[in-house]
């Protein structure tokens, strides 16, 4: 049951959102086609990117019903991403900031999932 772990996320457009996460990742996607993406981040672990007119059975909604978390080691990798993300012409929804749980900032990619960057304390 589990020999891969696959997070899906609906776009609206796929070309577009691979080209996004390309770039956020720094690699490219193992299979792309018109309707579908996917991405292997590590041995087991992918994400994938369904264009919403496709997904089976039909899943209503928009944005934001999802977050996908980067952890990195330390706040000084969290400003890094911030910087980076703001080449990537992203909307930023939280600058870097101490939380509860450490050094965080949040963005969202095309469609409006969050992606947030965490630093855990210690």
């Amino acid at each position: 049951m589990h020999d891969q772990i696959l997070m899906v996320l609906y776009v609206h457009d796929v070309a577009e959102s691979a080209r996004f996460y390309s770039a956020l990742l720094d690699g490219k996607p193992s299979h792309l086609s018109e309707n579908y993406a996917q991405f292997e981040l590590r041995p087991g672990v992918g994400l994938s990117l369904w264009r919403t007119g496709d997904v089976v059975p039909a899943c209503e909604g928009t944005g934001c019903r999802t977050e996908l978390d980067f952890v990195v080691e330390d706040a000084q990798q969290v400003e890094r991403h911030y910087q980076r993300l703001r080449t990537l012409d992203v909307t930023i929804l939280q600058e870097p900031t101490q939380l509860d749980f450490g050094s965080s900032l949040l963005a969202c990619d095309p469609d409006g999932h969050r992606l947030r960057i965490i630093a855990p304390p210690g």
